[in-house]
């Protein structure tokens, strides 16, 4: 079982981060700060940014907190996949939020509704960190508390959706969601929404919108219920990454 008074722990987590990368060989650095705490960036030992890689970020909502300990759980577990190409990890995106169980900022910010500007410091040194930067697939882990089970959104820029298969392993760890209609918007079928947009559109700042217009193939938000067990949510976020990293992978290849 996990213990539940460390899922909060920033400065735990991020010891962990920096434990696992020596073991395994990443590469952990700061690129900016937000309300007082570093952020990192744990990136795969060979950077190429010729060649497509992935993205996957943690805890941009600080009450969500099987998707940080779901991520580091995935990297901890799949040391020989994080050599084989270009990792871009984003372990935490909110620190004080995590310390807080709080999904804003210590302002009040909701950060996934900031990349569509630059008035939040922290949010505005990723989009500068990534520029030249281009994905097979993004994913950005996430939790919601009216969920009944798992649930998706998935954009691509082609036609070659994968979505419904991350459901289908995922749903032999947590049922997916029966919901036809969640945060207002219609599903496309009960636990899944695939979105399409295109270059130019005037939207909020969603982190998975941001990626997808500027910078990834694929890209998937993906929600776990965050009133469910919490290892239980931790395995299905680590099948979630799983199902994804290994499909982007496959498809390169193809």
């Amino acid at each position: 079982m996990f213990p539940l008074h460390c899922c909060h722990d920033y400065r735990s987590l991020i010891r962990r981060w920096k434990s696992t990368a020596r073991r395994i060989g990443l590469k952990v650095r700061v690129f900016s700060e937000i309300d007082g705490y570093p952020l990192f960036i744990v990136e795969s030992p060979r950077i190429d940014l010729n060649q497509k890689g992935i993205y996957l970020s943690a805890g941009i909502h600080g009450d969500e907190a099987a998707s940080t300990e779901g991520l580091i759980a995935w990297v901890e577990n799949h040391s020989e996949m994080l050599q084989e190409t270009h990792f871009t990890l984003l372990p935490c995106l909110n620190p004080w939020g995590l310390i807080h169980n709080c999904r804003f900022d210590s302002k009040g910010h909701d950060l996934n509704r900031s990349f569509h500007h630059n008035r939040v410091h922290g949010i505005r040194d990723l989009k500068r960190l990534l520029v030249g930067r281009k994905f097979l697939m993004a994913m950005a882990l996430h939790e919601d508390y009216d969920a009944q089970g798992v649930y998706l959104y998935e954009i691509a820029q082609r036609a070659s959706y994968y979505g419904l298969e991350l459901l289908e392993a995922a749903r032999r760890v947590i049922p997916i969601d029966p919901r036809y209609t969640v945060d207002g918007r219609r599903m496309s079928r009960p636990g899944y929404m695939r979105r399409t947009l295109k270059q130019g559109q005037l939207l909020p700042g969603p982190e998975a919108l941001f990626l997808h217009l500027h910078h990834s193939d694929h890209t998937f938000t993906v929600e776990t219920p965050s009133e469910f067990s919490l290892d239980v949510r931790i395995k299905a976020q680590q099948t979630l990454v799983q199902t994804a990293v290994t499909i982007a992978l496959r498809e390169r290849k193809v």
